[in-house]
């Protein structure tokens, strides 16, 4: 593969890049099942609440009877358990998800580490390998007798090919 610190960054981006697009689809689908167990959650209360006010109603009544022998009572517990069925399943995908993120992030890192020794493998070996990609290569300042103190005092400026005014600091015109 490359060599050097740019390849080596390179992998580093695209094993960053695959991790996070592993993680936000690991993220928006835990984020959609959290929010579809709060709404179970948030209809097993009502349901819970119905359930409450339908007993006080039967309580209230000249004769009170079995609240468990109601008709409306027995629906509103079945539908209550059917709702923690469903949110026990919601909870059961959020852990798949998951493990099956934890898996896709664990294969990524091994495939890059292998990729790395493999490099180092064939880096070990005296393989040919593609040469190193050019580096920007500073210039060295300008020899101090070049240098000149600006009109201010306070910066250097390198000399050019330009005769300057000790006394202005500027550049002298061929006129003068």
């Amino acid at each position: 593969m490359e060599e050097g610190r740019w390849g080596r960054l390179l992998q580093q981006l695209r094993e960053s890049c695959e991790l996070a697009g592993i993680k936000t689809e690991e993220v928006a689908r835990l984020s959609r099942r959290r929010l579809d167990a709060l709404s179970i959650d948030r209809e097993i209360v009502k349901q819970q609440a119905a359930i409450g006010r339908r007993v006080c109603e039967l309580a209230g009544q000249a004769q009170p009877g079995d609240p468990f022998a109601d008709e409306i009572v027995q629906k509103l517990i079945l539908r209550v358990r059917e709702l923690e069925a469903g949110r026990t399943q919601c909870r059961t995908e959020i852990e798949e998800i998951q493990e099956t993120a934890r898996g896709k992030t664990g294969e990524v890192k091994q495939r890059y580490e292998r990729e790395r020794q493999g490099e180092g493998e064939r880096a070990a070996e005296g393989k040919e390998q593609e040469p190193a990609p050019a580096r920007l290569v500073a210039t060295e300042p300008p020899p101090a007798e070049q240098m000149v103190a600006s009109s201010q005092g306070d910066s250097p400026r390198a000399e050019a090919s330009l005769d300057w005014d000790p006394s202005s600091g500027l550049p002298r015109s061929e006129d003068s």
